[in-house]
């Protein structure tokens, strides 16, 4: 089967294709079915009064049983008009459901008629009556062949929709690997570069204006470093996981701690951590509380920074907390707190949004759980693991 490739955001919805290339006369069909239901009941009445069955010489019993069969089919042939607006069927689709119910009106009538042709009822209002009902007979069940086509052509366009949309995405993927290795293999590269060179220059300067330029210098270009490392994890953090393993959280953990206090001398943190916590993780968790103690570093208002850090073991679950003595986060950020953030300050906006993706990918919850003028404190919750893998962090390779 060919399928064509589209753009997904080209792909025409149902909206769409009502607006676009349908005409008024489709919009037309389920008005036009509701008004074959009323027009089976007039011919049945007209029946009636053609030949007299309305003079009381004709049983009740039977004018109320033609006129219960004739209501129910009526009432199916307009019921289906309605239905048809009430499902996801193209406008586009109608017309076919129209032809399909007048051709089984057309059809079986045609065949009724040759067979009276040949053996006709006894008398001829008989004769009136077998036509009518096998003609709204056939338009029922034309109605109801053209609604299943309906229906099939309207699975192919969705299967159709489906792997435009999967081709596309896989170009997508593409993309974003060629772009994730240009930032590490380029950019990253260069911010290192310009990094180093700034911290030998200034290891020959003494005049302090130009010291302090060269310590803009590295610290933008770390931040770079850090924005790009960021998007690199995000960008694997929108695949899909591999299985999820057994990691040990504490030395993750204390691997954490033990790099933003080598970056600044002004951190102080203490840790309060047990031998081991298994959580069921891979290899982006370490991500998870560099951010977040990179956020307590960077928000701080006073020159030296202490930060509280606490694992809690549970029966299903480990607790993380980190609590910082800053100014706390403002009352009108809380509600965004872990949304990407398009802000162009000192932070680049992704630490906290990329915390909050990275737990929801391991089915856990991070959460504000205090904050104010003596500090701001982060829970994150991850579901605990049966066993830990020998209490290493988890091997990194897949990023390189």
């Amino acid at each position: 089967m060919y399928v064509r490739t589209m753009h997904p955001a080209r792909t025409m919805d149902r909206g769409e294709r009502d607006r676009d290339g349908v005409s008024d006369a489709a919009r037309l069909v389920p008005h036009g079915l509701v008004a074959l239901g009323a027009l089976a009941l007039v011919a049945l009445v007209a029946e009636w009064l053609a030949f007299g069955m309305l003079d009381g010489t004709t049983a009740p019993r039977q004018l109320v049983g033609e006129f219960l069969i004739s209501l129910a089919l009526a009432a199916a042939l307009a019921y289906g008009g309605y239905w048809i607006t009430t499902r996801d069927y193209s406008v586009d689709l109608y017309p076919r459901i129209a032809r399909w119910c007048l051709c089984g009106l057309l059809g079986f009538l045609l065949f009724n008629l040759l067979i009276m042709m040949i053996s006709p009822a006894p008398t001829p209002r008989a004769n009136v009556a077998w036509a009518r009902g096998t003609a709204v007979l056939g338009a029922f069940g034309g109605l109801l062949l053209g609604i299943v086509e309906a229906r099939s052509i309207q699975r192919a366009r969705r299967a159709e929709r489906a792997v435009a949309r999967a081709e596309y995405a896989e170009r997508q993927q593409q993309w974003f690997d060629y772009l994730n290795g240009l930032l590490r293999h380029e950019v990253l590269n260069k911010a290192n570069v310009i990094e180093g060179y700034a911290a030998l220059v200034a290891e020959d300067v003494d005049d302090p204006v130009l010291r302090e330029r060269l310590d803009v210098i590295r610290r933008n270009s770390d931040e770079m470093a850090e924005v790009i490392e960021d998007v690199r994890v995000l960008i694997h953090a929108t695949e899909e996981p591999d299985e999820l393993s057994a990691v040990d959280l504490v030395p993750i953990v204390r691997n954490a701690i033990a790099d933003v206090r080598d970056r600044t001398e002004r951190v102080h943190v203490e840790a309060d951590l047990p031998s081991d916590a298994p959580v069921s993780a891979d290899a982006l968790l370490p991500r998870v509380f560099s951010n977040l103690l990179d956020n307590a570093v960077e928000h701080s208002d006073t020159g030296d920074v202490a930060i509280d850090v606490t694992i809690d073991e549970h029966p299903d679950e480990v607790l993380v907390t980190v609590s910082d003595d800053g100014p706390g986060i403002p009352d009108d950020e809380r509600s965004s707190l872990f949304e990407r953030s398009d802000n162009t300050g000192s932070t680049h906006g992704l630490g906290l949004y990329l915390v909050r993706h990275l737990v929801d990918r391991y089915d856990g919850d991070v959460a504000l759980t205090e904050t104010g003028p003596g500090g701001t404190t982060f829970t994150v919750a991850l579901p605990r693991a049966d066993t830990a893998n020998d209490g290493d962090a988890p091997d990194e390779s897949p990023l390189r």
